[in-house]
C-alpha cells in the first residue's frame, strides 16, 4: 500500500469501528510511507471522531509505529504535533479509556523525541514535559477514587513518570521544584489583582483573563505532579519538599481567581490545595510536608496588614489554608505522627500570636479615655473594619487548623503544681531574646507526668517563649473578639472586632473544647456546660498573664515619696508568671492592659456559675482557689490608671458577682469593696455606670443581712454623694436610678435615715429630657416610697407638687409608649406615697384641686380618688366615698 493509499485508508478507517480493518491497516502502515499517515491521524476526521473503539485502536496503531519503526522518518515536527494532539485528547476526553490510551501514547512519542533529540534541562522544564504532567490530571485522582483507577490509567502514568526519567531522574526533586517555580511565576503574574473590588472589579476581570491560560496551565501541571507522585507512592517525583511552596502560590492564585471572576482557574486552585491535603498520608512524610507547609504560610503572614495590597495577599493565604486544613480534618488522615501534629500546633500558635489585637486600633477604638484618645489615629480607626475582616479570616483558619489536632490535645491541661507556678517543658535559661515573637501570647504547658514527644529541634515548637497552652490561647482570642454583656459602655462588641468574627469566635470555642458538639455559633444562648468548664480553667491558666498586663509599673508616687493611693486596703497578691519569662514579653502598655480587662470580663462572664468555682487545677485545691487567682486580675483591672481599664474591670467585677456564691468572695470583701469604692469617687461620666454597678452589687454580695451593716451603709452614702454632687451630668443620672434598686432592695427601712438626701435629686430626676432617667427615678421612688413608708408622710408634701408636674409634661416625652409607660409608674409612685400618708399626702393633692388643673393631670387625680382611704384612728382602709 502506497503512501497516498495508507493515509486515505486510515481516513477512512478512523470514523468506522471495524477491528479487522484497523488491525490490516496497522499492518500495512508498518511498512509503508508515513509522513501522509500522520497527518491523516491528527485531522477532525481523525483522532477527534467520536468512535470510541476506532480512536482507541488509532492510539496503538500510533503506538505501533512510534515503537516499532524508526522515528526519524516521520521528523521530529510531526511527532510533536502528533503528541499535542494526544495530549489535547488526554486533557479534554470525557471518556477514561480514551483518555488513558492517548496520555500512555503521548508518554511513548515524546520518549521517542526526548530520545532522539537533546534536552536542555538547565533552561527548565520543558513546555512538551510541562503538558504531559498536566494531562496526567485529567484522569480520577488517586486520593479520590483509588479503587476506580483502573489498570490502563496506572499504567499511563507508569508510562508519563518512565518518560519524564529521560528529562531529568524522576528521583530527584528537579521536576517538582521546576512546577512549583512555573505555580509561584504565575502566582507574581496575577497577584496584582487580589482585592479587585467596585471600580477594580471589571479591571480585575480584565487583567486577570491576560494571564488566565498560563496561570491555568501551571496549577493544572501541579494537580499532575500530586498524581502521579502519589501513583508512584511517593518514590518518584518526591514532592514533600516543594509542598509549602505550593500551598503558598496557589492560595494567592485562589484569591487572585475569586477577585477576577475566572471560576475554572477558582476551581482547580480548590482541587490542588485539597488534593494536597487528601494526598499527604499516602506519600512518605507526606502530612508532616502539608504541616510544615501551614506553618510557614502563617508564620509568613506576621506584620503584613499595613496596606491594603498585603492585607488582600493575606486574606488569599488564609482562605488557602483553610482549605487545606479542611481538607485533611475532613480525610480519613488516621491519627497522624506526633511531628505532624506539631507542626499544626505550630501554625495554630502562630496565628493565634497574630490575632493579638493592634495597638493602635485599640488606642483608636477605646471609648471613654483621655489617655488612648491622644494616640488615636483616624486612619487607623478607619481601617478597623478590613482588620476585623482578616481577623476572621484568621479565626476561621486556626478553626480549621485545630480541627487536624486530636481531640484530646485541644481540652486545656492540668498545669498547676502546689506551689502555684506552672510546669514547664524546656528550661527558660536557654531562651534566646530574639526568638520572641512581637506578641509573645501562649505558653504549651504540660501535665507533671506527661511524657515529652520526641520531635527533631527544628520542628519542635517554641516554648519556652510561650505564655499559655493552646487551648487557652484559642480562649483568650475568642474573649477579645466576641460579643459580651453590655453594662454602661463596657462589654458589647470590642470595636476592634465585628460579627463575623464574633460568630467565628464562638464557633472556634464549639470546636475547641466540645467538638461541635452543641455548636457555639449562636448567641442568642450560652454556651454549653462542657464549653463553660474548659473556659474556666483556661481563665485559671490565663491569670498569671492577664495580671502581668494588667499592672501598673512603676506605682504612682510623686517626689519618690508613697502617693495617696498606698493608703487603699491591701490586695491580695497576684499570680506570677515564671521568673525569667517577663523578661522577654512586652512591658505593658494602656492598649494592652485594656485588651487584657476585655478578656478578663469576657472570660468571667461566660464561664458563669458554677463552672467558675468548681474549676480547679490540681487535686489538692478547693473552689476557693480559682476565685483567688481571678479577684487580684480584678482588682489591678479597677485599680488601673487608665478610665477604660477600669470600666471594664467594673464589668468583670460584676460578672464574678454573678459567677460566685457569696462564700467564695467574701475572703476578699474588704479589699473589693474598697476597690469599688475608689473607683466610684473617682470616676468619669463614662466610668461612673459601671463603677456604680461594681459598687453596689459588690457590698450586697460581701455584706451581711443586716440593713444596717457598714458596708452596706458606705455603699449609700457614695451613692448618695454623687447624686447630690453630680446630678446635672446626664451619664451619671442615668446609671444612677438603674443601680440604686439593687442596693436600696438590701437596705431596707435603713435608707429611711437619708430621705431628705435622697427625694431631692429623684425628685429633680422626675423632670430629666432623658426619659430613660425619668422612668428610672419614679421606679426609684417608688421602690424608695414602700422600704421607707413610715418616714414617708413627713415628706408627702413636698412629693406631690413634682409628680404632678411631671404627669402634667409627660406628653413632650417620646412617643405614646413612653408617656404611657411614664404615666403609669407615676400612678404607682402616687399610690404608694397616699396609701403610706394618708390625709396628708390627700390634703395636698385636694388643695391642688380647688384650683383649675391641666387637662393632662385629671386622669391622675381620678385615679387618686379611687384609692381605698386609712382612718388614722383604726388604721382600717376603707374606700373613698
Amino acid at each position: 500500500m502506497g503512501r497516498l493509499s495508507v493515509a486515505a485508508s486510515v481516513r477512512d478507517w478512523v470514523s468506522s469501528s471495524d477491528t479487522e480493518e484497523a488491525a490490516a491497516i496497522a499492518e500495512h502502515a508498518s511498512t509503508s510511507g508515513y509522513a501522509s499517515l500522520w497527518s491523516a491521524l491528527r485531522g477532525e476526521a481523525g483522532l477527534r471522531s467520536r468512535a470510541g473503539k476506532s480512536r482507541r485502536a488509532a492510539s496503538q496503531v500510533v503506538s505501533a509505529l512510534v515503537l516499532e519503526n524508526d522515528p526519524c522518518v516521520t521528523g521530529d515536527e510531526s511527532i510533536r504535533e502528533m503528541a499535542d494532539t494526544l495530549l489535547a485528547i488526554a486533557r479534554d476526553d470525557d471518556r477514561p479509556e480514551i483518555r488513558s490510551v492517548a496520555l500512555r501514547v503521548a508518554a511513548e512519542v515524546l520518549t521517542v523525541r526526548w530520545r532522539t533529540k537533546l534536552q536542555n534541562y538547565n533552561s527548565g522544564l520543558p513546555k512538551d514535559a510541562a503538558s504531559l504532567i498536566a494531562a496526567a490530571a485529567a484522569g480520577r485522582y488517586p486520593w479520590e477514587e483509588a479503587d476506580l483507577v483502573d489498570e490502563d490509567e496506572r499504567d499511563a502514568r507508569a508510562a508519563v513518570i518512565d518518560a519524564l526519567d529521560l528529562v531529568a531522574s524522576t528521583e530527584s526533586p528537579e521536576i517538582a521544584n521546576s512546577i512549583a517555580r512555573r505555580v509561584a511565576t504565575a502566582c507574581e503574574k496575577v497577584k496584582e489583582f487580589l482585592g479587585a473590588d467596585g471600580t477594580r472589579g471589571s479591571i480585575g476581570a480584565r487583567g486577570f483573563a491576560i494571564h488566565s491560560e498560563v496561570v491555568s496551565e501551571a496549577v493544572k501541571t501541579a494537580i499532575g505532579l500530586l498524581v502521579l507522585s502519589v501513583s508512584s507512592g511517593g518514590l518518584r517525583l518526591p514532592v514533600a519538599g516543594v509542598m509549602p511552596q505550593l500551598i503558598l502560590s496557589t492560595s494567592v492564585i485562589l484569591g487572585a481567581a475569586e477577585c477576577g471572576g475566572d471560576a475554572d482557574v477558582f476551581r482547580d486552585c480548590r482541587r490542588l490545595l485539597s488534593g494536597i491535603a487528601h494526598a499527604a498520608p499516602l506519600l512518605p512524610e507526606g502530612l508532616i510536608s502539608v504541616g510544615r507547609g501551614v506553618r510557614e504560610s502563617v508564620r509568613g503572614l506576621e506584620d503584613r496588614d499595613e496596606d491594603k495590597r498585603s492585607r488582600d495577599e493575606v486574606l488569599a493565604i488564609l482562605k488557602g489554608v483553610t482549605v487545606v486544613a479542611e481538607s485533611i480534618a475532613s480525610g480519613k488522615t488516621g491519627t497522624g505522627s506526633t511531628k505532624h501534629h506539631c507542626m499544626f500546633n505550630a501554625a495554630a500558635h502562630a496565628l493565634v500570636s497574630q490575632l493579638e489585637p493592634p495597638s493602635n486600633i485599640v488606642a483608636s477604638t477605646a471609648r471613654g479615655d483621655p489617655a488612648l484618645d491622644l494616640l488615636a489615629d483616624p486612619s487607623a480607626a478607619a481601617s478597623a473594619p478590613q482588620l476585623a475582616e482578616i481577623a476572621t479570616a484568621r479565626i476561621r483558619a486556626l478553626q480549621a487548623t485545630i480541627s487536624v489536632v486530636p481531640a484530646e490535645d485541644r481540652q486545656p491541661r492540668k498545669t498547676l503544681r502546689k506551689d502555684g507556678h506552672a510546669w514547664e517543658r524546656k528550661s527558660l535559661e536557654s531562651t534566646k531574646t530574639d526568638a520572641v515573637s512581637r506578641r509573645p501570647l501562649i505558653i504549651e504547658l504540660i501535665d507533671e507526668n506527661e511524657p515529652m514527644a520526641d520531635v527533631d529541634n527544628d520542628e519542635a515548637l517554641d516554648e519556652e517563649t510561650e505564655v499559655m497552652s493552646l487551648a487557652t490561647g484559642v480562649a483568650m482570642i475568642a474573649a477579645a473578639y466576641c460579643r459580651g454583656t453590655e453594662l454602661h459602655g463596657a462589654g458589647g462588641l470590642p470595636k476592634w472586632s465585628s460579627n463575623e468574627a464574633s460568630a467565628a469566635g464562638r464557633s472556634l470555642l464549639g470546636l475547641m473544647f466540645d467538638n461541635n458538639a452543641n455548636g457555639g455559633a449562636d448567641e442568642s444562648r450560652g454556651f454549653g456546660d462542657a464549653i463553660r468548664d474548659c473556659l474556666a480553667r483556661c481563665l485559671g491558666e490565663a491569670a498569671a498573664y492577664l495580671a502581668f498586663s494588667l499592672a501598673i509599673e512603676p506605682e504612682p508616687r510623686w517626689g519618690g515619696l508613697a502617693g495617696s493611693r498606698d493608703d487603699r486596703e491591701s490586695r491580695p497578691p497576684a499570680p506570677d508568671l515564671p521568673p525569667n519569662l517577663p523578661k522577654l514579653l512586652a512591658k505593658p502598655t494602656t492598649e494592652s492592659a485594656f485588651v487584657a480587662s476585655v478578656r478578663l470580663r469576657w472570660l468571667i462572664e461566660s464561664s458563669g456559675y458554677p463552672s467558675l468555682g468548681r474549676a480547679v487545677n490540681s487535686e489538692n485545691q478547693d473552689a476557693s482557689a480559682m476565685i483567688s487567682r481571678i479577684v487580684p486580675c480584678v482588682l489591678r483591672a479597677m485599680d488601673h490608671t487608665s478610665s477604660a481599664v477600669r470600666r471594664e474591670g467594673c464589668a468583670a467585677l460584676v460578672a464574678l458577682i454573678s459567677a460566685t456564691n457569696r462564700t467564695e468572695l467574701r475572703w476578699h470583701g474588704a479589699a473589693l469593696l474598697d476597690a469599688a469604692c475608689s473607683t466610684l469617687s473617682g470616676s468619669t461620666a463614662e466610668v461612673f455606670g459601671a463603677a456604680a454597678a461594681a459598687h453596689t452589687r459588690a457590698a450586697v454580695a460581701v455584706c451581711a443581712d443586716d440593713p444596717r451593716d457598714p458596708g452596706l451603709m458606705s455603699a449609700l452614702e457614695a451613692m448618695i454623694q454623687a447624686a447630690s454632687s453630680r446630678n446635672h451630668e446626664v451619664a451619671v443620672a442615668k446609671a444612677w436610678v438603674l443601680e440604686f434598686p439593687t442596693l436600696l432592695s438590701a437596705l431596707k427601712l435603713g435608707a429611711a435615715a437619708h430621705l431628705g438626701r435622697l427625694f431631692p435629686p429623684l425628685l429633680a430626676w422626675l423632670h430629666a429630657r432623658d426619659d430613660a432617667t425619668a422612668i428610672g427615678a419614679a421606679s426609684c421612688l417608688e421602690l424608695l416610697c414602700m422600704m421607707t413608708w413610715p418616714r414617708v408622710p413627713n415628706h408627702a408634701a413636698s412629693i406631690w407638687s413634682d409628680i404632678a408636674r411631671a404627669y402634667t409634661e409627660a406628653d413632650a416625652r417620646g412617643g405614646g409608649q413612653t408617656t404611657q409607660l411614664f404615666r403609669t409608674t407615676l400612678e404607682r409612685l402616687a399610690a404608694i406615697v397616699q396609701l403610706a400618708s394618708g390625709e396628708k399626702f390627700e390634703e395636698v393633692w385636694r388643695a391642688a384641686c380647688i384650683e383649675p388643673i391641666p387637662a393632662q393631670l385629671a386622669p391622675l387625680i381620678s385615679f387618686l380618688e379611687n384609692l381605698p382611704g386609712r382612718d388614722g384612728v383604726s388604721n382600717e382602709w376603707h374606700m373613698q366615698a
